[in-house]
């Protein structure tokens, strides 16, 4: 869809433009890099908030490329369309993490558990959300070699992919509901390992599933 690819190339380049309008509001040594407890480690020129920026749009790129092969070597819009909606949702998610970063700067922040704002609690809100969207996207996916669920098994015949899709989307919508309810109880670091905790685990039973399902219908 023709509104989806506009929304890539805006969510690209924001970045980009917010970054450098930014740079002349930011002290010229900005913190550069934070540890896992949210404490500053290393102070760097204002000009390496544009990284975010650049791998942004590098990123967009990319899927870009991965949404228009993917379409060719299927032959149908439904990968295309899935993988546009995927690589939105990452984007937005870089776009939101580069402004926290930028306000951060701005403010000088030394200790991020000091700032008013838990990025670990943005960023596991809106991946519990992005989960749930990809989840009910997954099982429109056709079978191939670059997105979606995909094992030795999940590959195996067209029913083990469409069952393997569907069973990974109900995972995901799971575990994105999973992850919004733990904001309420966790933030910080406690909030991201849970996070991926639940990942990894889901991943393996998801990964269990194509094996049982392939056997089921060799």
């Amino acid at each position: 869809m023709k509104i989806n690819k506009i929304i890539l190339y805006f969510l690209m380049f924001l970045p980009s433009i917010i970054t450098i309008i930014a740079l002349f509001y930011m002290p010229d040594i900005i913190p550069a890099h934070y540890d896992i407890n949210g404490q500053v480690t290393r102070f760097g020129s204002k000009y390496e908030s544009l990284i975010l920026p650049v791998f942004t749009i590098l990123f967009g790129y990319f899927m870009l490329i991965t949404a228009n092969f993917s379409a060719k070597k299927e032959g149908n819009t439904n990968n295309y369309n899935v993988t546009i909606i995927c690589a939105n949702l990452t984007l937005l998610l870089f776009n939101i993490m580069n402004i926290y970063f930028i306000s951060s700067s701005i403010k000088e922040v030394i200790n991020l558990n000091d700032y008013s704002i838990d990025i670990y609690t943005i960023i596991s809100i809106f991946t519990g959300i992005m989960l749930i969207i990809i989840g009910n996207v997954m099982p429109k996916t056709k079978k191939n070699n670059l997105i979606g669920l995909r094992t030795t098994w999940s590959l195996k015949n067209d029913t083990t992919w469409k069952k393997s899709q569907l069973f990974g989307g109900i995972i995901f919508i799971i575990d994105g509901i999973l992850i919004l309810l733990l904001c309420f109880i966790f933030d910080g670091i406690t909030l991201i390992l849970l996070l991926t905790l639940i990942i990894i685990v889901s991943a393996v039973i998801a990964t269990i599933y194509t094996y049982i399902i392939a056997k089921k219908f060799e």
